[in-house]
């Protein structure tokens, strides 16, 4: 747990570098799948990026219950909290996005307009 509260030299949480890596994560997840697209086909378990999108669920919801302020620290390069991150990316699970604003509602509070 004390670990998911520390922060890097680019003052980043675990939570915010899983989210930054998303995209890179799924670019090898990619590649995986090209190459063993015919185990794949062959309709025997799950494919990688499957279970590697159940894993990015299971490690945020990990992530956020050993540190629910990380939800509440805006990801520093581009000033969003987690969930807009997330939502940013293209290829982020809904369930992710959807997990970290569920966690945390009252950070719409400071975008929406009296």
């Amino acid at each position: 747990p004390l670990a998911a509260s520390v922060f890097d030299k680019d003052d980043c949480v675990p939570l915010h570098l899983l989210l930054i890596h998303h995209e890179e994560n799924k670019a090898l997840l990619d590649a995986i799948n090209e190459r063993f697209k015919d185990v794949y086909r062959s309709g025997h378990g799950p494919t990688t990026r499957h279970m590697y999108e159940m894993d990015t669920l299971s490690i945020v919801k990990e992530m956020v219950e050993a540190n629910p302020h990380a939800l509440e620290w805006l990801e520093p390069s581009t000033g969003l909290p987690p969930f807009m991150f997330a939502a940013s990316a293209p290829t982020m699970p809904l369930d992710v996005v959807y997990t970290l604003l569920s966690e945390n509602p009252i950070v719409l509070e400071s975008y929406t307009s009296s």
